[in-house]
């Protein structure tokens, strides 16, 4: 079974590919959806980032009742950017549980004998992870419409958080030459979906 990686920087288009895949049935897992869950639920890996963050509160005290995460997410991004030490410590908490989580995600889909199964994960070269899978596809798109698209997204963000953002990933140029396939997500979505059918009839070529 191939194992694939589709990573992309912020706002370059990994839930519009993610989307499509799911509906053609090929099984997908995403890393932020990981990590949401993680965070979502009282867990060990919550209890241990909510010791971290002491004496700040990044708890959700109703989140039982209105059914939200067990953590807040804005809080806790908000501590994160400002923290580098922080970061580095819950990244050592969350990265192993993601994983352990993900390898098993393949192990099944290997077992239910699909030929190829996906992992979206943003932060793939970040955290120096593309030793784990047999191919990297990357979704880039060219700069002005990234930097668009992300505000777009998020309004409520200044000029400074949305650069600081778009700065915090490796730059997609130094990407390009590390991965097997590039989709460009600068244009219409046809055009972008057309190219995941080349990617998918060439990983297609190659099981056989």
């Amino acid at each position: 079974m191939i194992k694939l990686a589709i990573t992309g920087n912020i706002a370059c288009g990994k839930t519009l590919i993610g989307n499509y895949l799911d509906k053609l049935k090929i099984p997908i897992i995403d890393s932020d959806n990981i990590v949401h869950d993680l965070l979502s639920h009282s867990n060990e890996a919550s209890t241990k980032i909510i010791k971290l963050c002491q004496p700040n509160n990044i708890i959700n005290e109703n989140y039982l009742d209105q059914n939200i995460s067990f953590i807040n997410r804005q809080k806790l991004g908000e501590l994160l950017f400002f923290d580098s030490s922080l970061k580095k410590q819950i990244e050592e908490i969350i990265h192993p549980k993601c994983r352990e989580i993900t390898e098993k995600f393949f192990q099944e889909k290997s077992d239910q004998g699909f030929e190829l199964a996906i992992n979206l994960i943003p932060l793939l070269f970040e955290n120096n992870l593309q030793k784990y899978y047999d191919k990297i596809w990357l979704i880039s798109c060219q700069s002005n419409i990234q930097k668009l698209r992300l505000q777009k997204r998020n309004p409520n963000l200044s000029d400074q958080e949305v650069s600081a953002r778009l700065k915090a990933q490796i730059p997609q140029e130094n990407k390009i030459n590390l991965v097997d396939f590039v989709i460009d997500n600068s244009g219409e979505i046809e055009k972008t979906l057309s190219q995941v059918d080349s990617g998918l009839k060439n990983l297609a070529k190659s099981l056989y």
